[in-house]
């Protein structure tokens, strides 16, 4: 096979792109279409899913969104002894603001005795009394301290790891 017969058989890079109009053109009229058969409510918010369903079936509660792990949110646990935990914050490096809002709040939870927060390496390290931070109370604080600072962090999670 010579070298001209390789180039013919090669689609050119840009051989794809010429159906593109076509492409957005039918989904435009598959969007119109879905709009019109609504009755022209496009703009108003869909029909809930429970409104959908025959009745007695199961319909998958949504309400509440998932919650998301400590790695979601680059919280890693570095050093952990009884009572003490130092912790690797991903989004609190190089951010000063973050760390003093961190240790001002964890530093108001019951049980927490010291908070020290360096935005220079993420490093949040807290001393705490274990007995006291399992209490209902203060778990409850801590965990919406946590949440805070961090919409849908599963708090559960990240205390099963300090105990």
């Amino acid at each position: 096979m010579t070298a001209s017969d390789r180039k013919k058989k090669r689609p050119s890079p840009a051989a794809g792109f010429d159906t593109v109009p076509k492409i957005l053109d039918e989904a435009r009229r598959a969007v119109d279409e879905v709009t019109q058969a609504a009755g022209g409510r496009g703009d108003q918010t869909p029909t809930p899913p429970e409104a959908l369903a025959e009745p007695g079936a199961q319909v998958p509660d949504r309400s509440r969104a998932p919650l998301r792990t400590p790695d979601y949110y680059g919280i890693r646990i570095r050093h952990r002894l009884k009572g003490r935990i130092r912790l690797h914050i991903r989004r609190m490096k190089w951010n000063q603001g973050l760390a003093e809002k961190m240790q001002k709040g964890l530093a108001g939870v019951q049980g927490i005795a010291q908070v020290e927060a360096s935005a220079a390496t993420g490093s949040l390290l807290l001393v705490f009394d274990p007995q006291t931070l399992t209490a209902p109370g203060s778990r409850r604080d801590f965990k919406a301290t946590l949440e805070g600072f961090f919409p849908g962090l599963d708090g559960d999670t990240l205390l099963r790891k300090f105990f």
